[in-house]
């Protein structure tokens, strides 16, 4: 955005007036060139100007998780709920997309979708198919809702019914953990995060180590 300033172009604007002035005033070498009182301190303060400019350009995508360090990260993992993903280098091109997606996925919180999405991302495993509750997604119940970070809870859209999840039982999802060596340690993990995922859900496990 402010390519075209560099510290120097306070000193490049400046009059033939206040550089003949400047001449006359004492000369000391600064950045290996003799220069004047004036010219060195617009050369300071075009410095400052220039750090200014390159933290109001970065603070238009400090949200962005495609585009800000990777340290900054895990604050907008922990603004998305979203620190269940290891902050480790190796997971630095994962955890990007991951947040990159989240915003769309979270409206679907709750369904077949967004289980085969969130398990493949986090875990790596392939949710093979379902089997829900009769009448356990009704629209307009109070409950939950569809997620949207830009609107307070109370004005989100309900997506299905706690009630009737309780009274006609859970859905099923069989998943496929492709013999994952670490498949002990990641499951209860899984079936933890649930919680926060979904409703209910009773997951049946094929290709097991």
């Amino acid at each position: 955005m402010f390519t075209q300033f560099d510290k120097y172009s306070l000193w490049d604007l400046a009059t033939d007036a206040v550089k003949t002035r400047d001449a006359d005033t004492t000369q000391l070498e600064y950045e290996g060139e003799d220069r004047g009182q004036t010219q060195r301190f617009l050369i300071v303060l075009g410095s400052m100007l220039v750090d200014l400019f390159e933290k109001i350009e970065s603070s238009f995508s400090s949200g962005d998780s495609q585009v800000v360090d990777f340290e900054i990260l895990f604050y907008i993992q922990r603004k998305f709920f979203a620190r269940y993903l290891q902050h480790a280098a190796g997971k630095e091109d994962l955890i990007r997309e991951f947040l990159s997606e989240i915003i769309n996925a979270w409206k679907l919180k709750g369904t077949y979708p967004f289980m085969y999405w969130i398990i493949w991302k986090v875990f790596g495993w392939e949710v093979l198919g379902s089997i829900s509750a009769a009448d356990a997604f009704t629209l307009s119940s109070i409950g939950s809702f569809l997620f949207d970070p830009d609107i307070v809870v109370g004005d989100h859209k309900i997506l299905y019914d706690y009630e009737q999840m309780g009274t006609v039982g859970s859905s099923a999802l069989t998943v496929d953990v492709f013999f994952d060596a670490d498949f002990a340690e990641k499951y209860p993990v899984l079936e933890n995060l649930t919680q926060e995922w979904g409703l209910g859900f009773i997951f049946s496990y094929v290709n097991t180590p």
